[in-house]
């Protein structure tokens, strides 16, 4: 079996923070390391020469498609692993890239997709979703799209599917780097060239809809946007199609600002024909009704989005629902508590708790069906010591709160016995 030969490259610009990850993480098994900057101010040429990449100049002219596809140019291995500064591989994961090009190899796969994970700064779970960043360094394999540029190529592109073994992390994302691209403007400006180019693209409405979204007096024109985005939908859309279904996403959730409820189902009728593998629709108009409190209607969308989610874990690409399963799960408990099914919002909200016992929504959830219930007091407080430690000024404190606003007397009784002076004082501050 032949050396598989690795090119890692990247454009950057102003990425001192983190070019030393970026050329670290895998820097074992790369024959080269390339950088292309595009005009950077502070120390990023210095470190990335310091640790032995190769450094080239591209001059920036308002493509991030022109700029990538200059720095694949420069590479000479059999595969390019196609990175950002802030966008890396575990070290467990970093060992089984070759292993997995080998398999890619004799498959005749030509790209790899992994999954993809956006973190905080807390290292907190933002996002997850799927990605193609290492491809087969092959002529006419190119990046499309001034702006949120993707890999195009002109016959078929095989994909071996590494989702369940390779994950990148990223912190691209992260709420102040996020607010800073916001604030550049940059985003806008390319999306706005791109779109005049390319008027009927669904991805570039989508992602320019996106930028109107945070001010609320500009959300009709994301509407708009997204709507156009979706009307210029091809027939089929991928699985793996990310960019399409945050557009029905974030559709359904501004139309759920307006109380469109009509348009909702309509939107959410589109996105399931076209998507039907993704929970996060039945999830978001799920949560439109239950904002509304409107159980009944609330409870079938839960329902499928839950099935849903366990019939195509991966497949299904459902990040929204993922990144916030203990509190849908919550939410569900809570429908079911309003829909008189006390002993199954009890089991739910037990589970939650039992994975996050700050979920609040469980806790006042399962308060107010033990109260329902006419459970005893005593037996509540055996069954939240199983949770929560009295030991503790902020456990005590959370359950009296749920205790309160559900009026459920007996427990706060219970629970307000066993503060002290200091926790005292910290309650009538609440």
């Amino acid at each position: 079996m032949k050396k598989i030969r690795i090119s890692q490259t990247m454009i950057v610009k102003n990425e001192e923070n983190n070019i030393k990850n970026a050329l670290s993480w895998g820097k074992e098994i790369f024959f080269e390391q390339i950088v292309v900057d595009t005009g950077s101010s502070d120390n990023t040429v210095q470190i990335a020469k310091d640790l032995g990449a190769n450094v080239m100049y591209f001059q920036w002219i308002d493509d991030f498609s022109a700029a990538k596809n200059f720095a694949i140019e420069q590479c000479k291995g059999d595969w390019i692993a196609f990175l950002d500064a802030d966008e890396y591989f575990l070290p467990e994961d970093v060992n089984k890239i070759i292993p997995i090009l080998n398999k890619a190899e004799q498959e005749d796969a030509k790209a790899i997709r992994t999954s993809y994970t956006s973190i905080d700064e807390k290292g907190r779970l933002i996002f997850k979703s799927t990605s193609v960043r290492i491809f087969k360094n092959i002529d006419k394999l190119r990046y499309k799209r001034r702006i949120h540029e993707s890999l195009k190529y002109p016959g078929y592109l095989k994909e071996y599917d590494a989702t369940d073994e390779l994950n990148i992390i990223t912190t691209g994302y992260e709420e102040e780097v996020a607010k800073k691209k916001q604030a550049s403007g940059r985003n806008r400006k390319l999306l706005l060239i791109e779109v005049k180019e390319n008027p009927f693209d669904p991805e570039i409405l989508g992602y320019l809809g996106d930028e109107y979204t945070l001010n609320e007096n500009d959300r009709k024109k994301a509407i708009a946007l997204y709507k156009s985005a979706i009307k210029n939908l091809p027939e089929n859309v991928d699985d793996h199609d990310t960019r399409t279904a945050d557009t029905f996403i974030k559709l359904i959730v501004l139309l759920g600002l307006n109380d469109k409820e009509e348009e909702i189902i309509d939107i959410y009728r589109t996105a399931t024909a076209k998507m039907q593998k993704n929970a996060d629709f039945s999830y978001h108009t799920g949560v439109y009704f239950y904002n509304k409190k409107k159980y009944k209607e609330a409870y079938p969308y839960f329902r499928e989005a839950f099935d849903k989610l366990e019939k195509y874990t991966v497949e299904g690409n459902s990040e929204y629902i993922i990144c916030n399963l203990a509190n849908a799960y919550a939410q569900y408990g809570k429908i079911l508590l309003e829909l008189k099914d006390l002993k199954g919002a009890v089991a739910i909200e037990s589970s939650v708790l039992k994975e996050n016992k700050k979920e609040y929504t469980a806790l006042s959830t399962i308060l107010q069906a033990f109260s329902e219930s006419s459970v005893e007091a005593n037996e509540v407080l055996k069954f939240l010591r199983k949770i929560y430690d009295f030991d503790k000024s902020f456990d005590k404190l959370l359950i009296l709160r749920a205790a309160r606003e559900t009026e459920y007397k007996s427990i706060y009784s219970l629970v307000y016995e066993m503060l002290d002076k200091k926790e005292l004082m910290l309650l009538e501050g609440m």
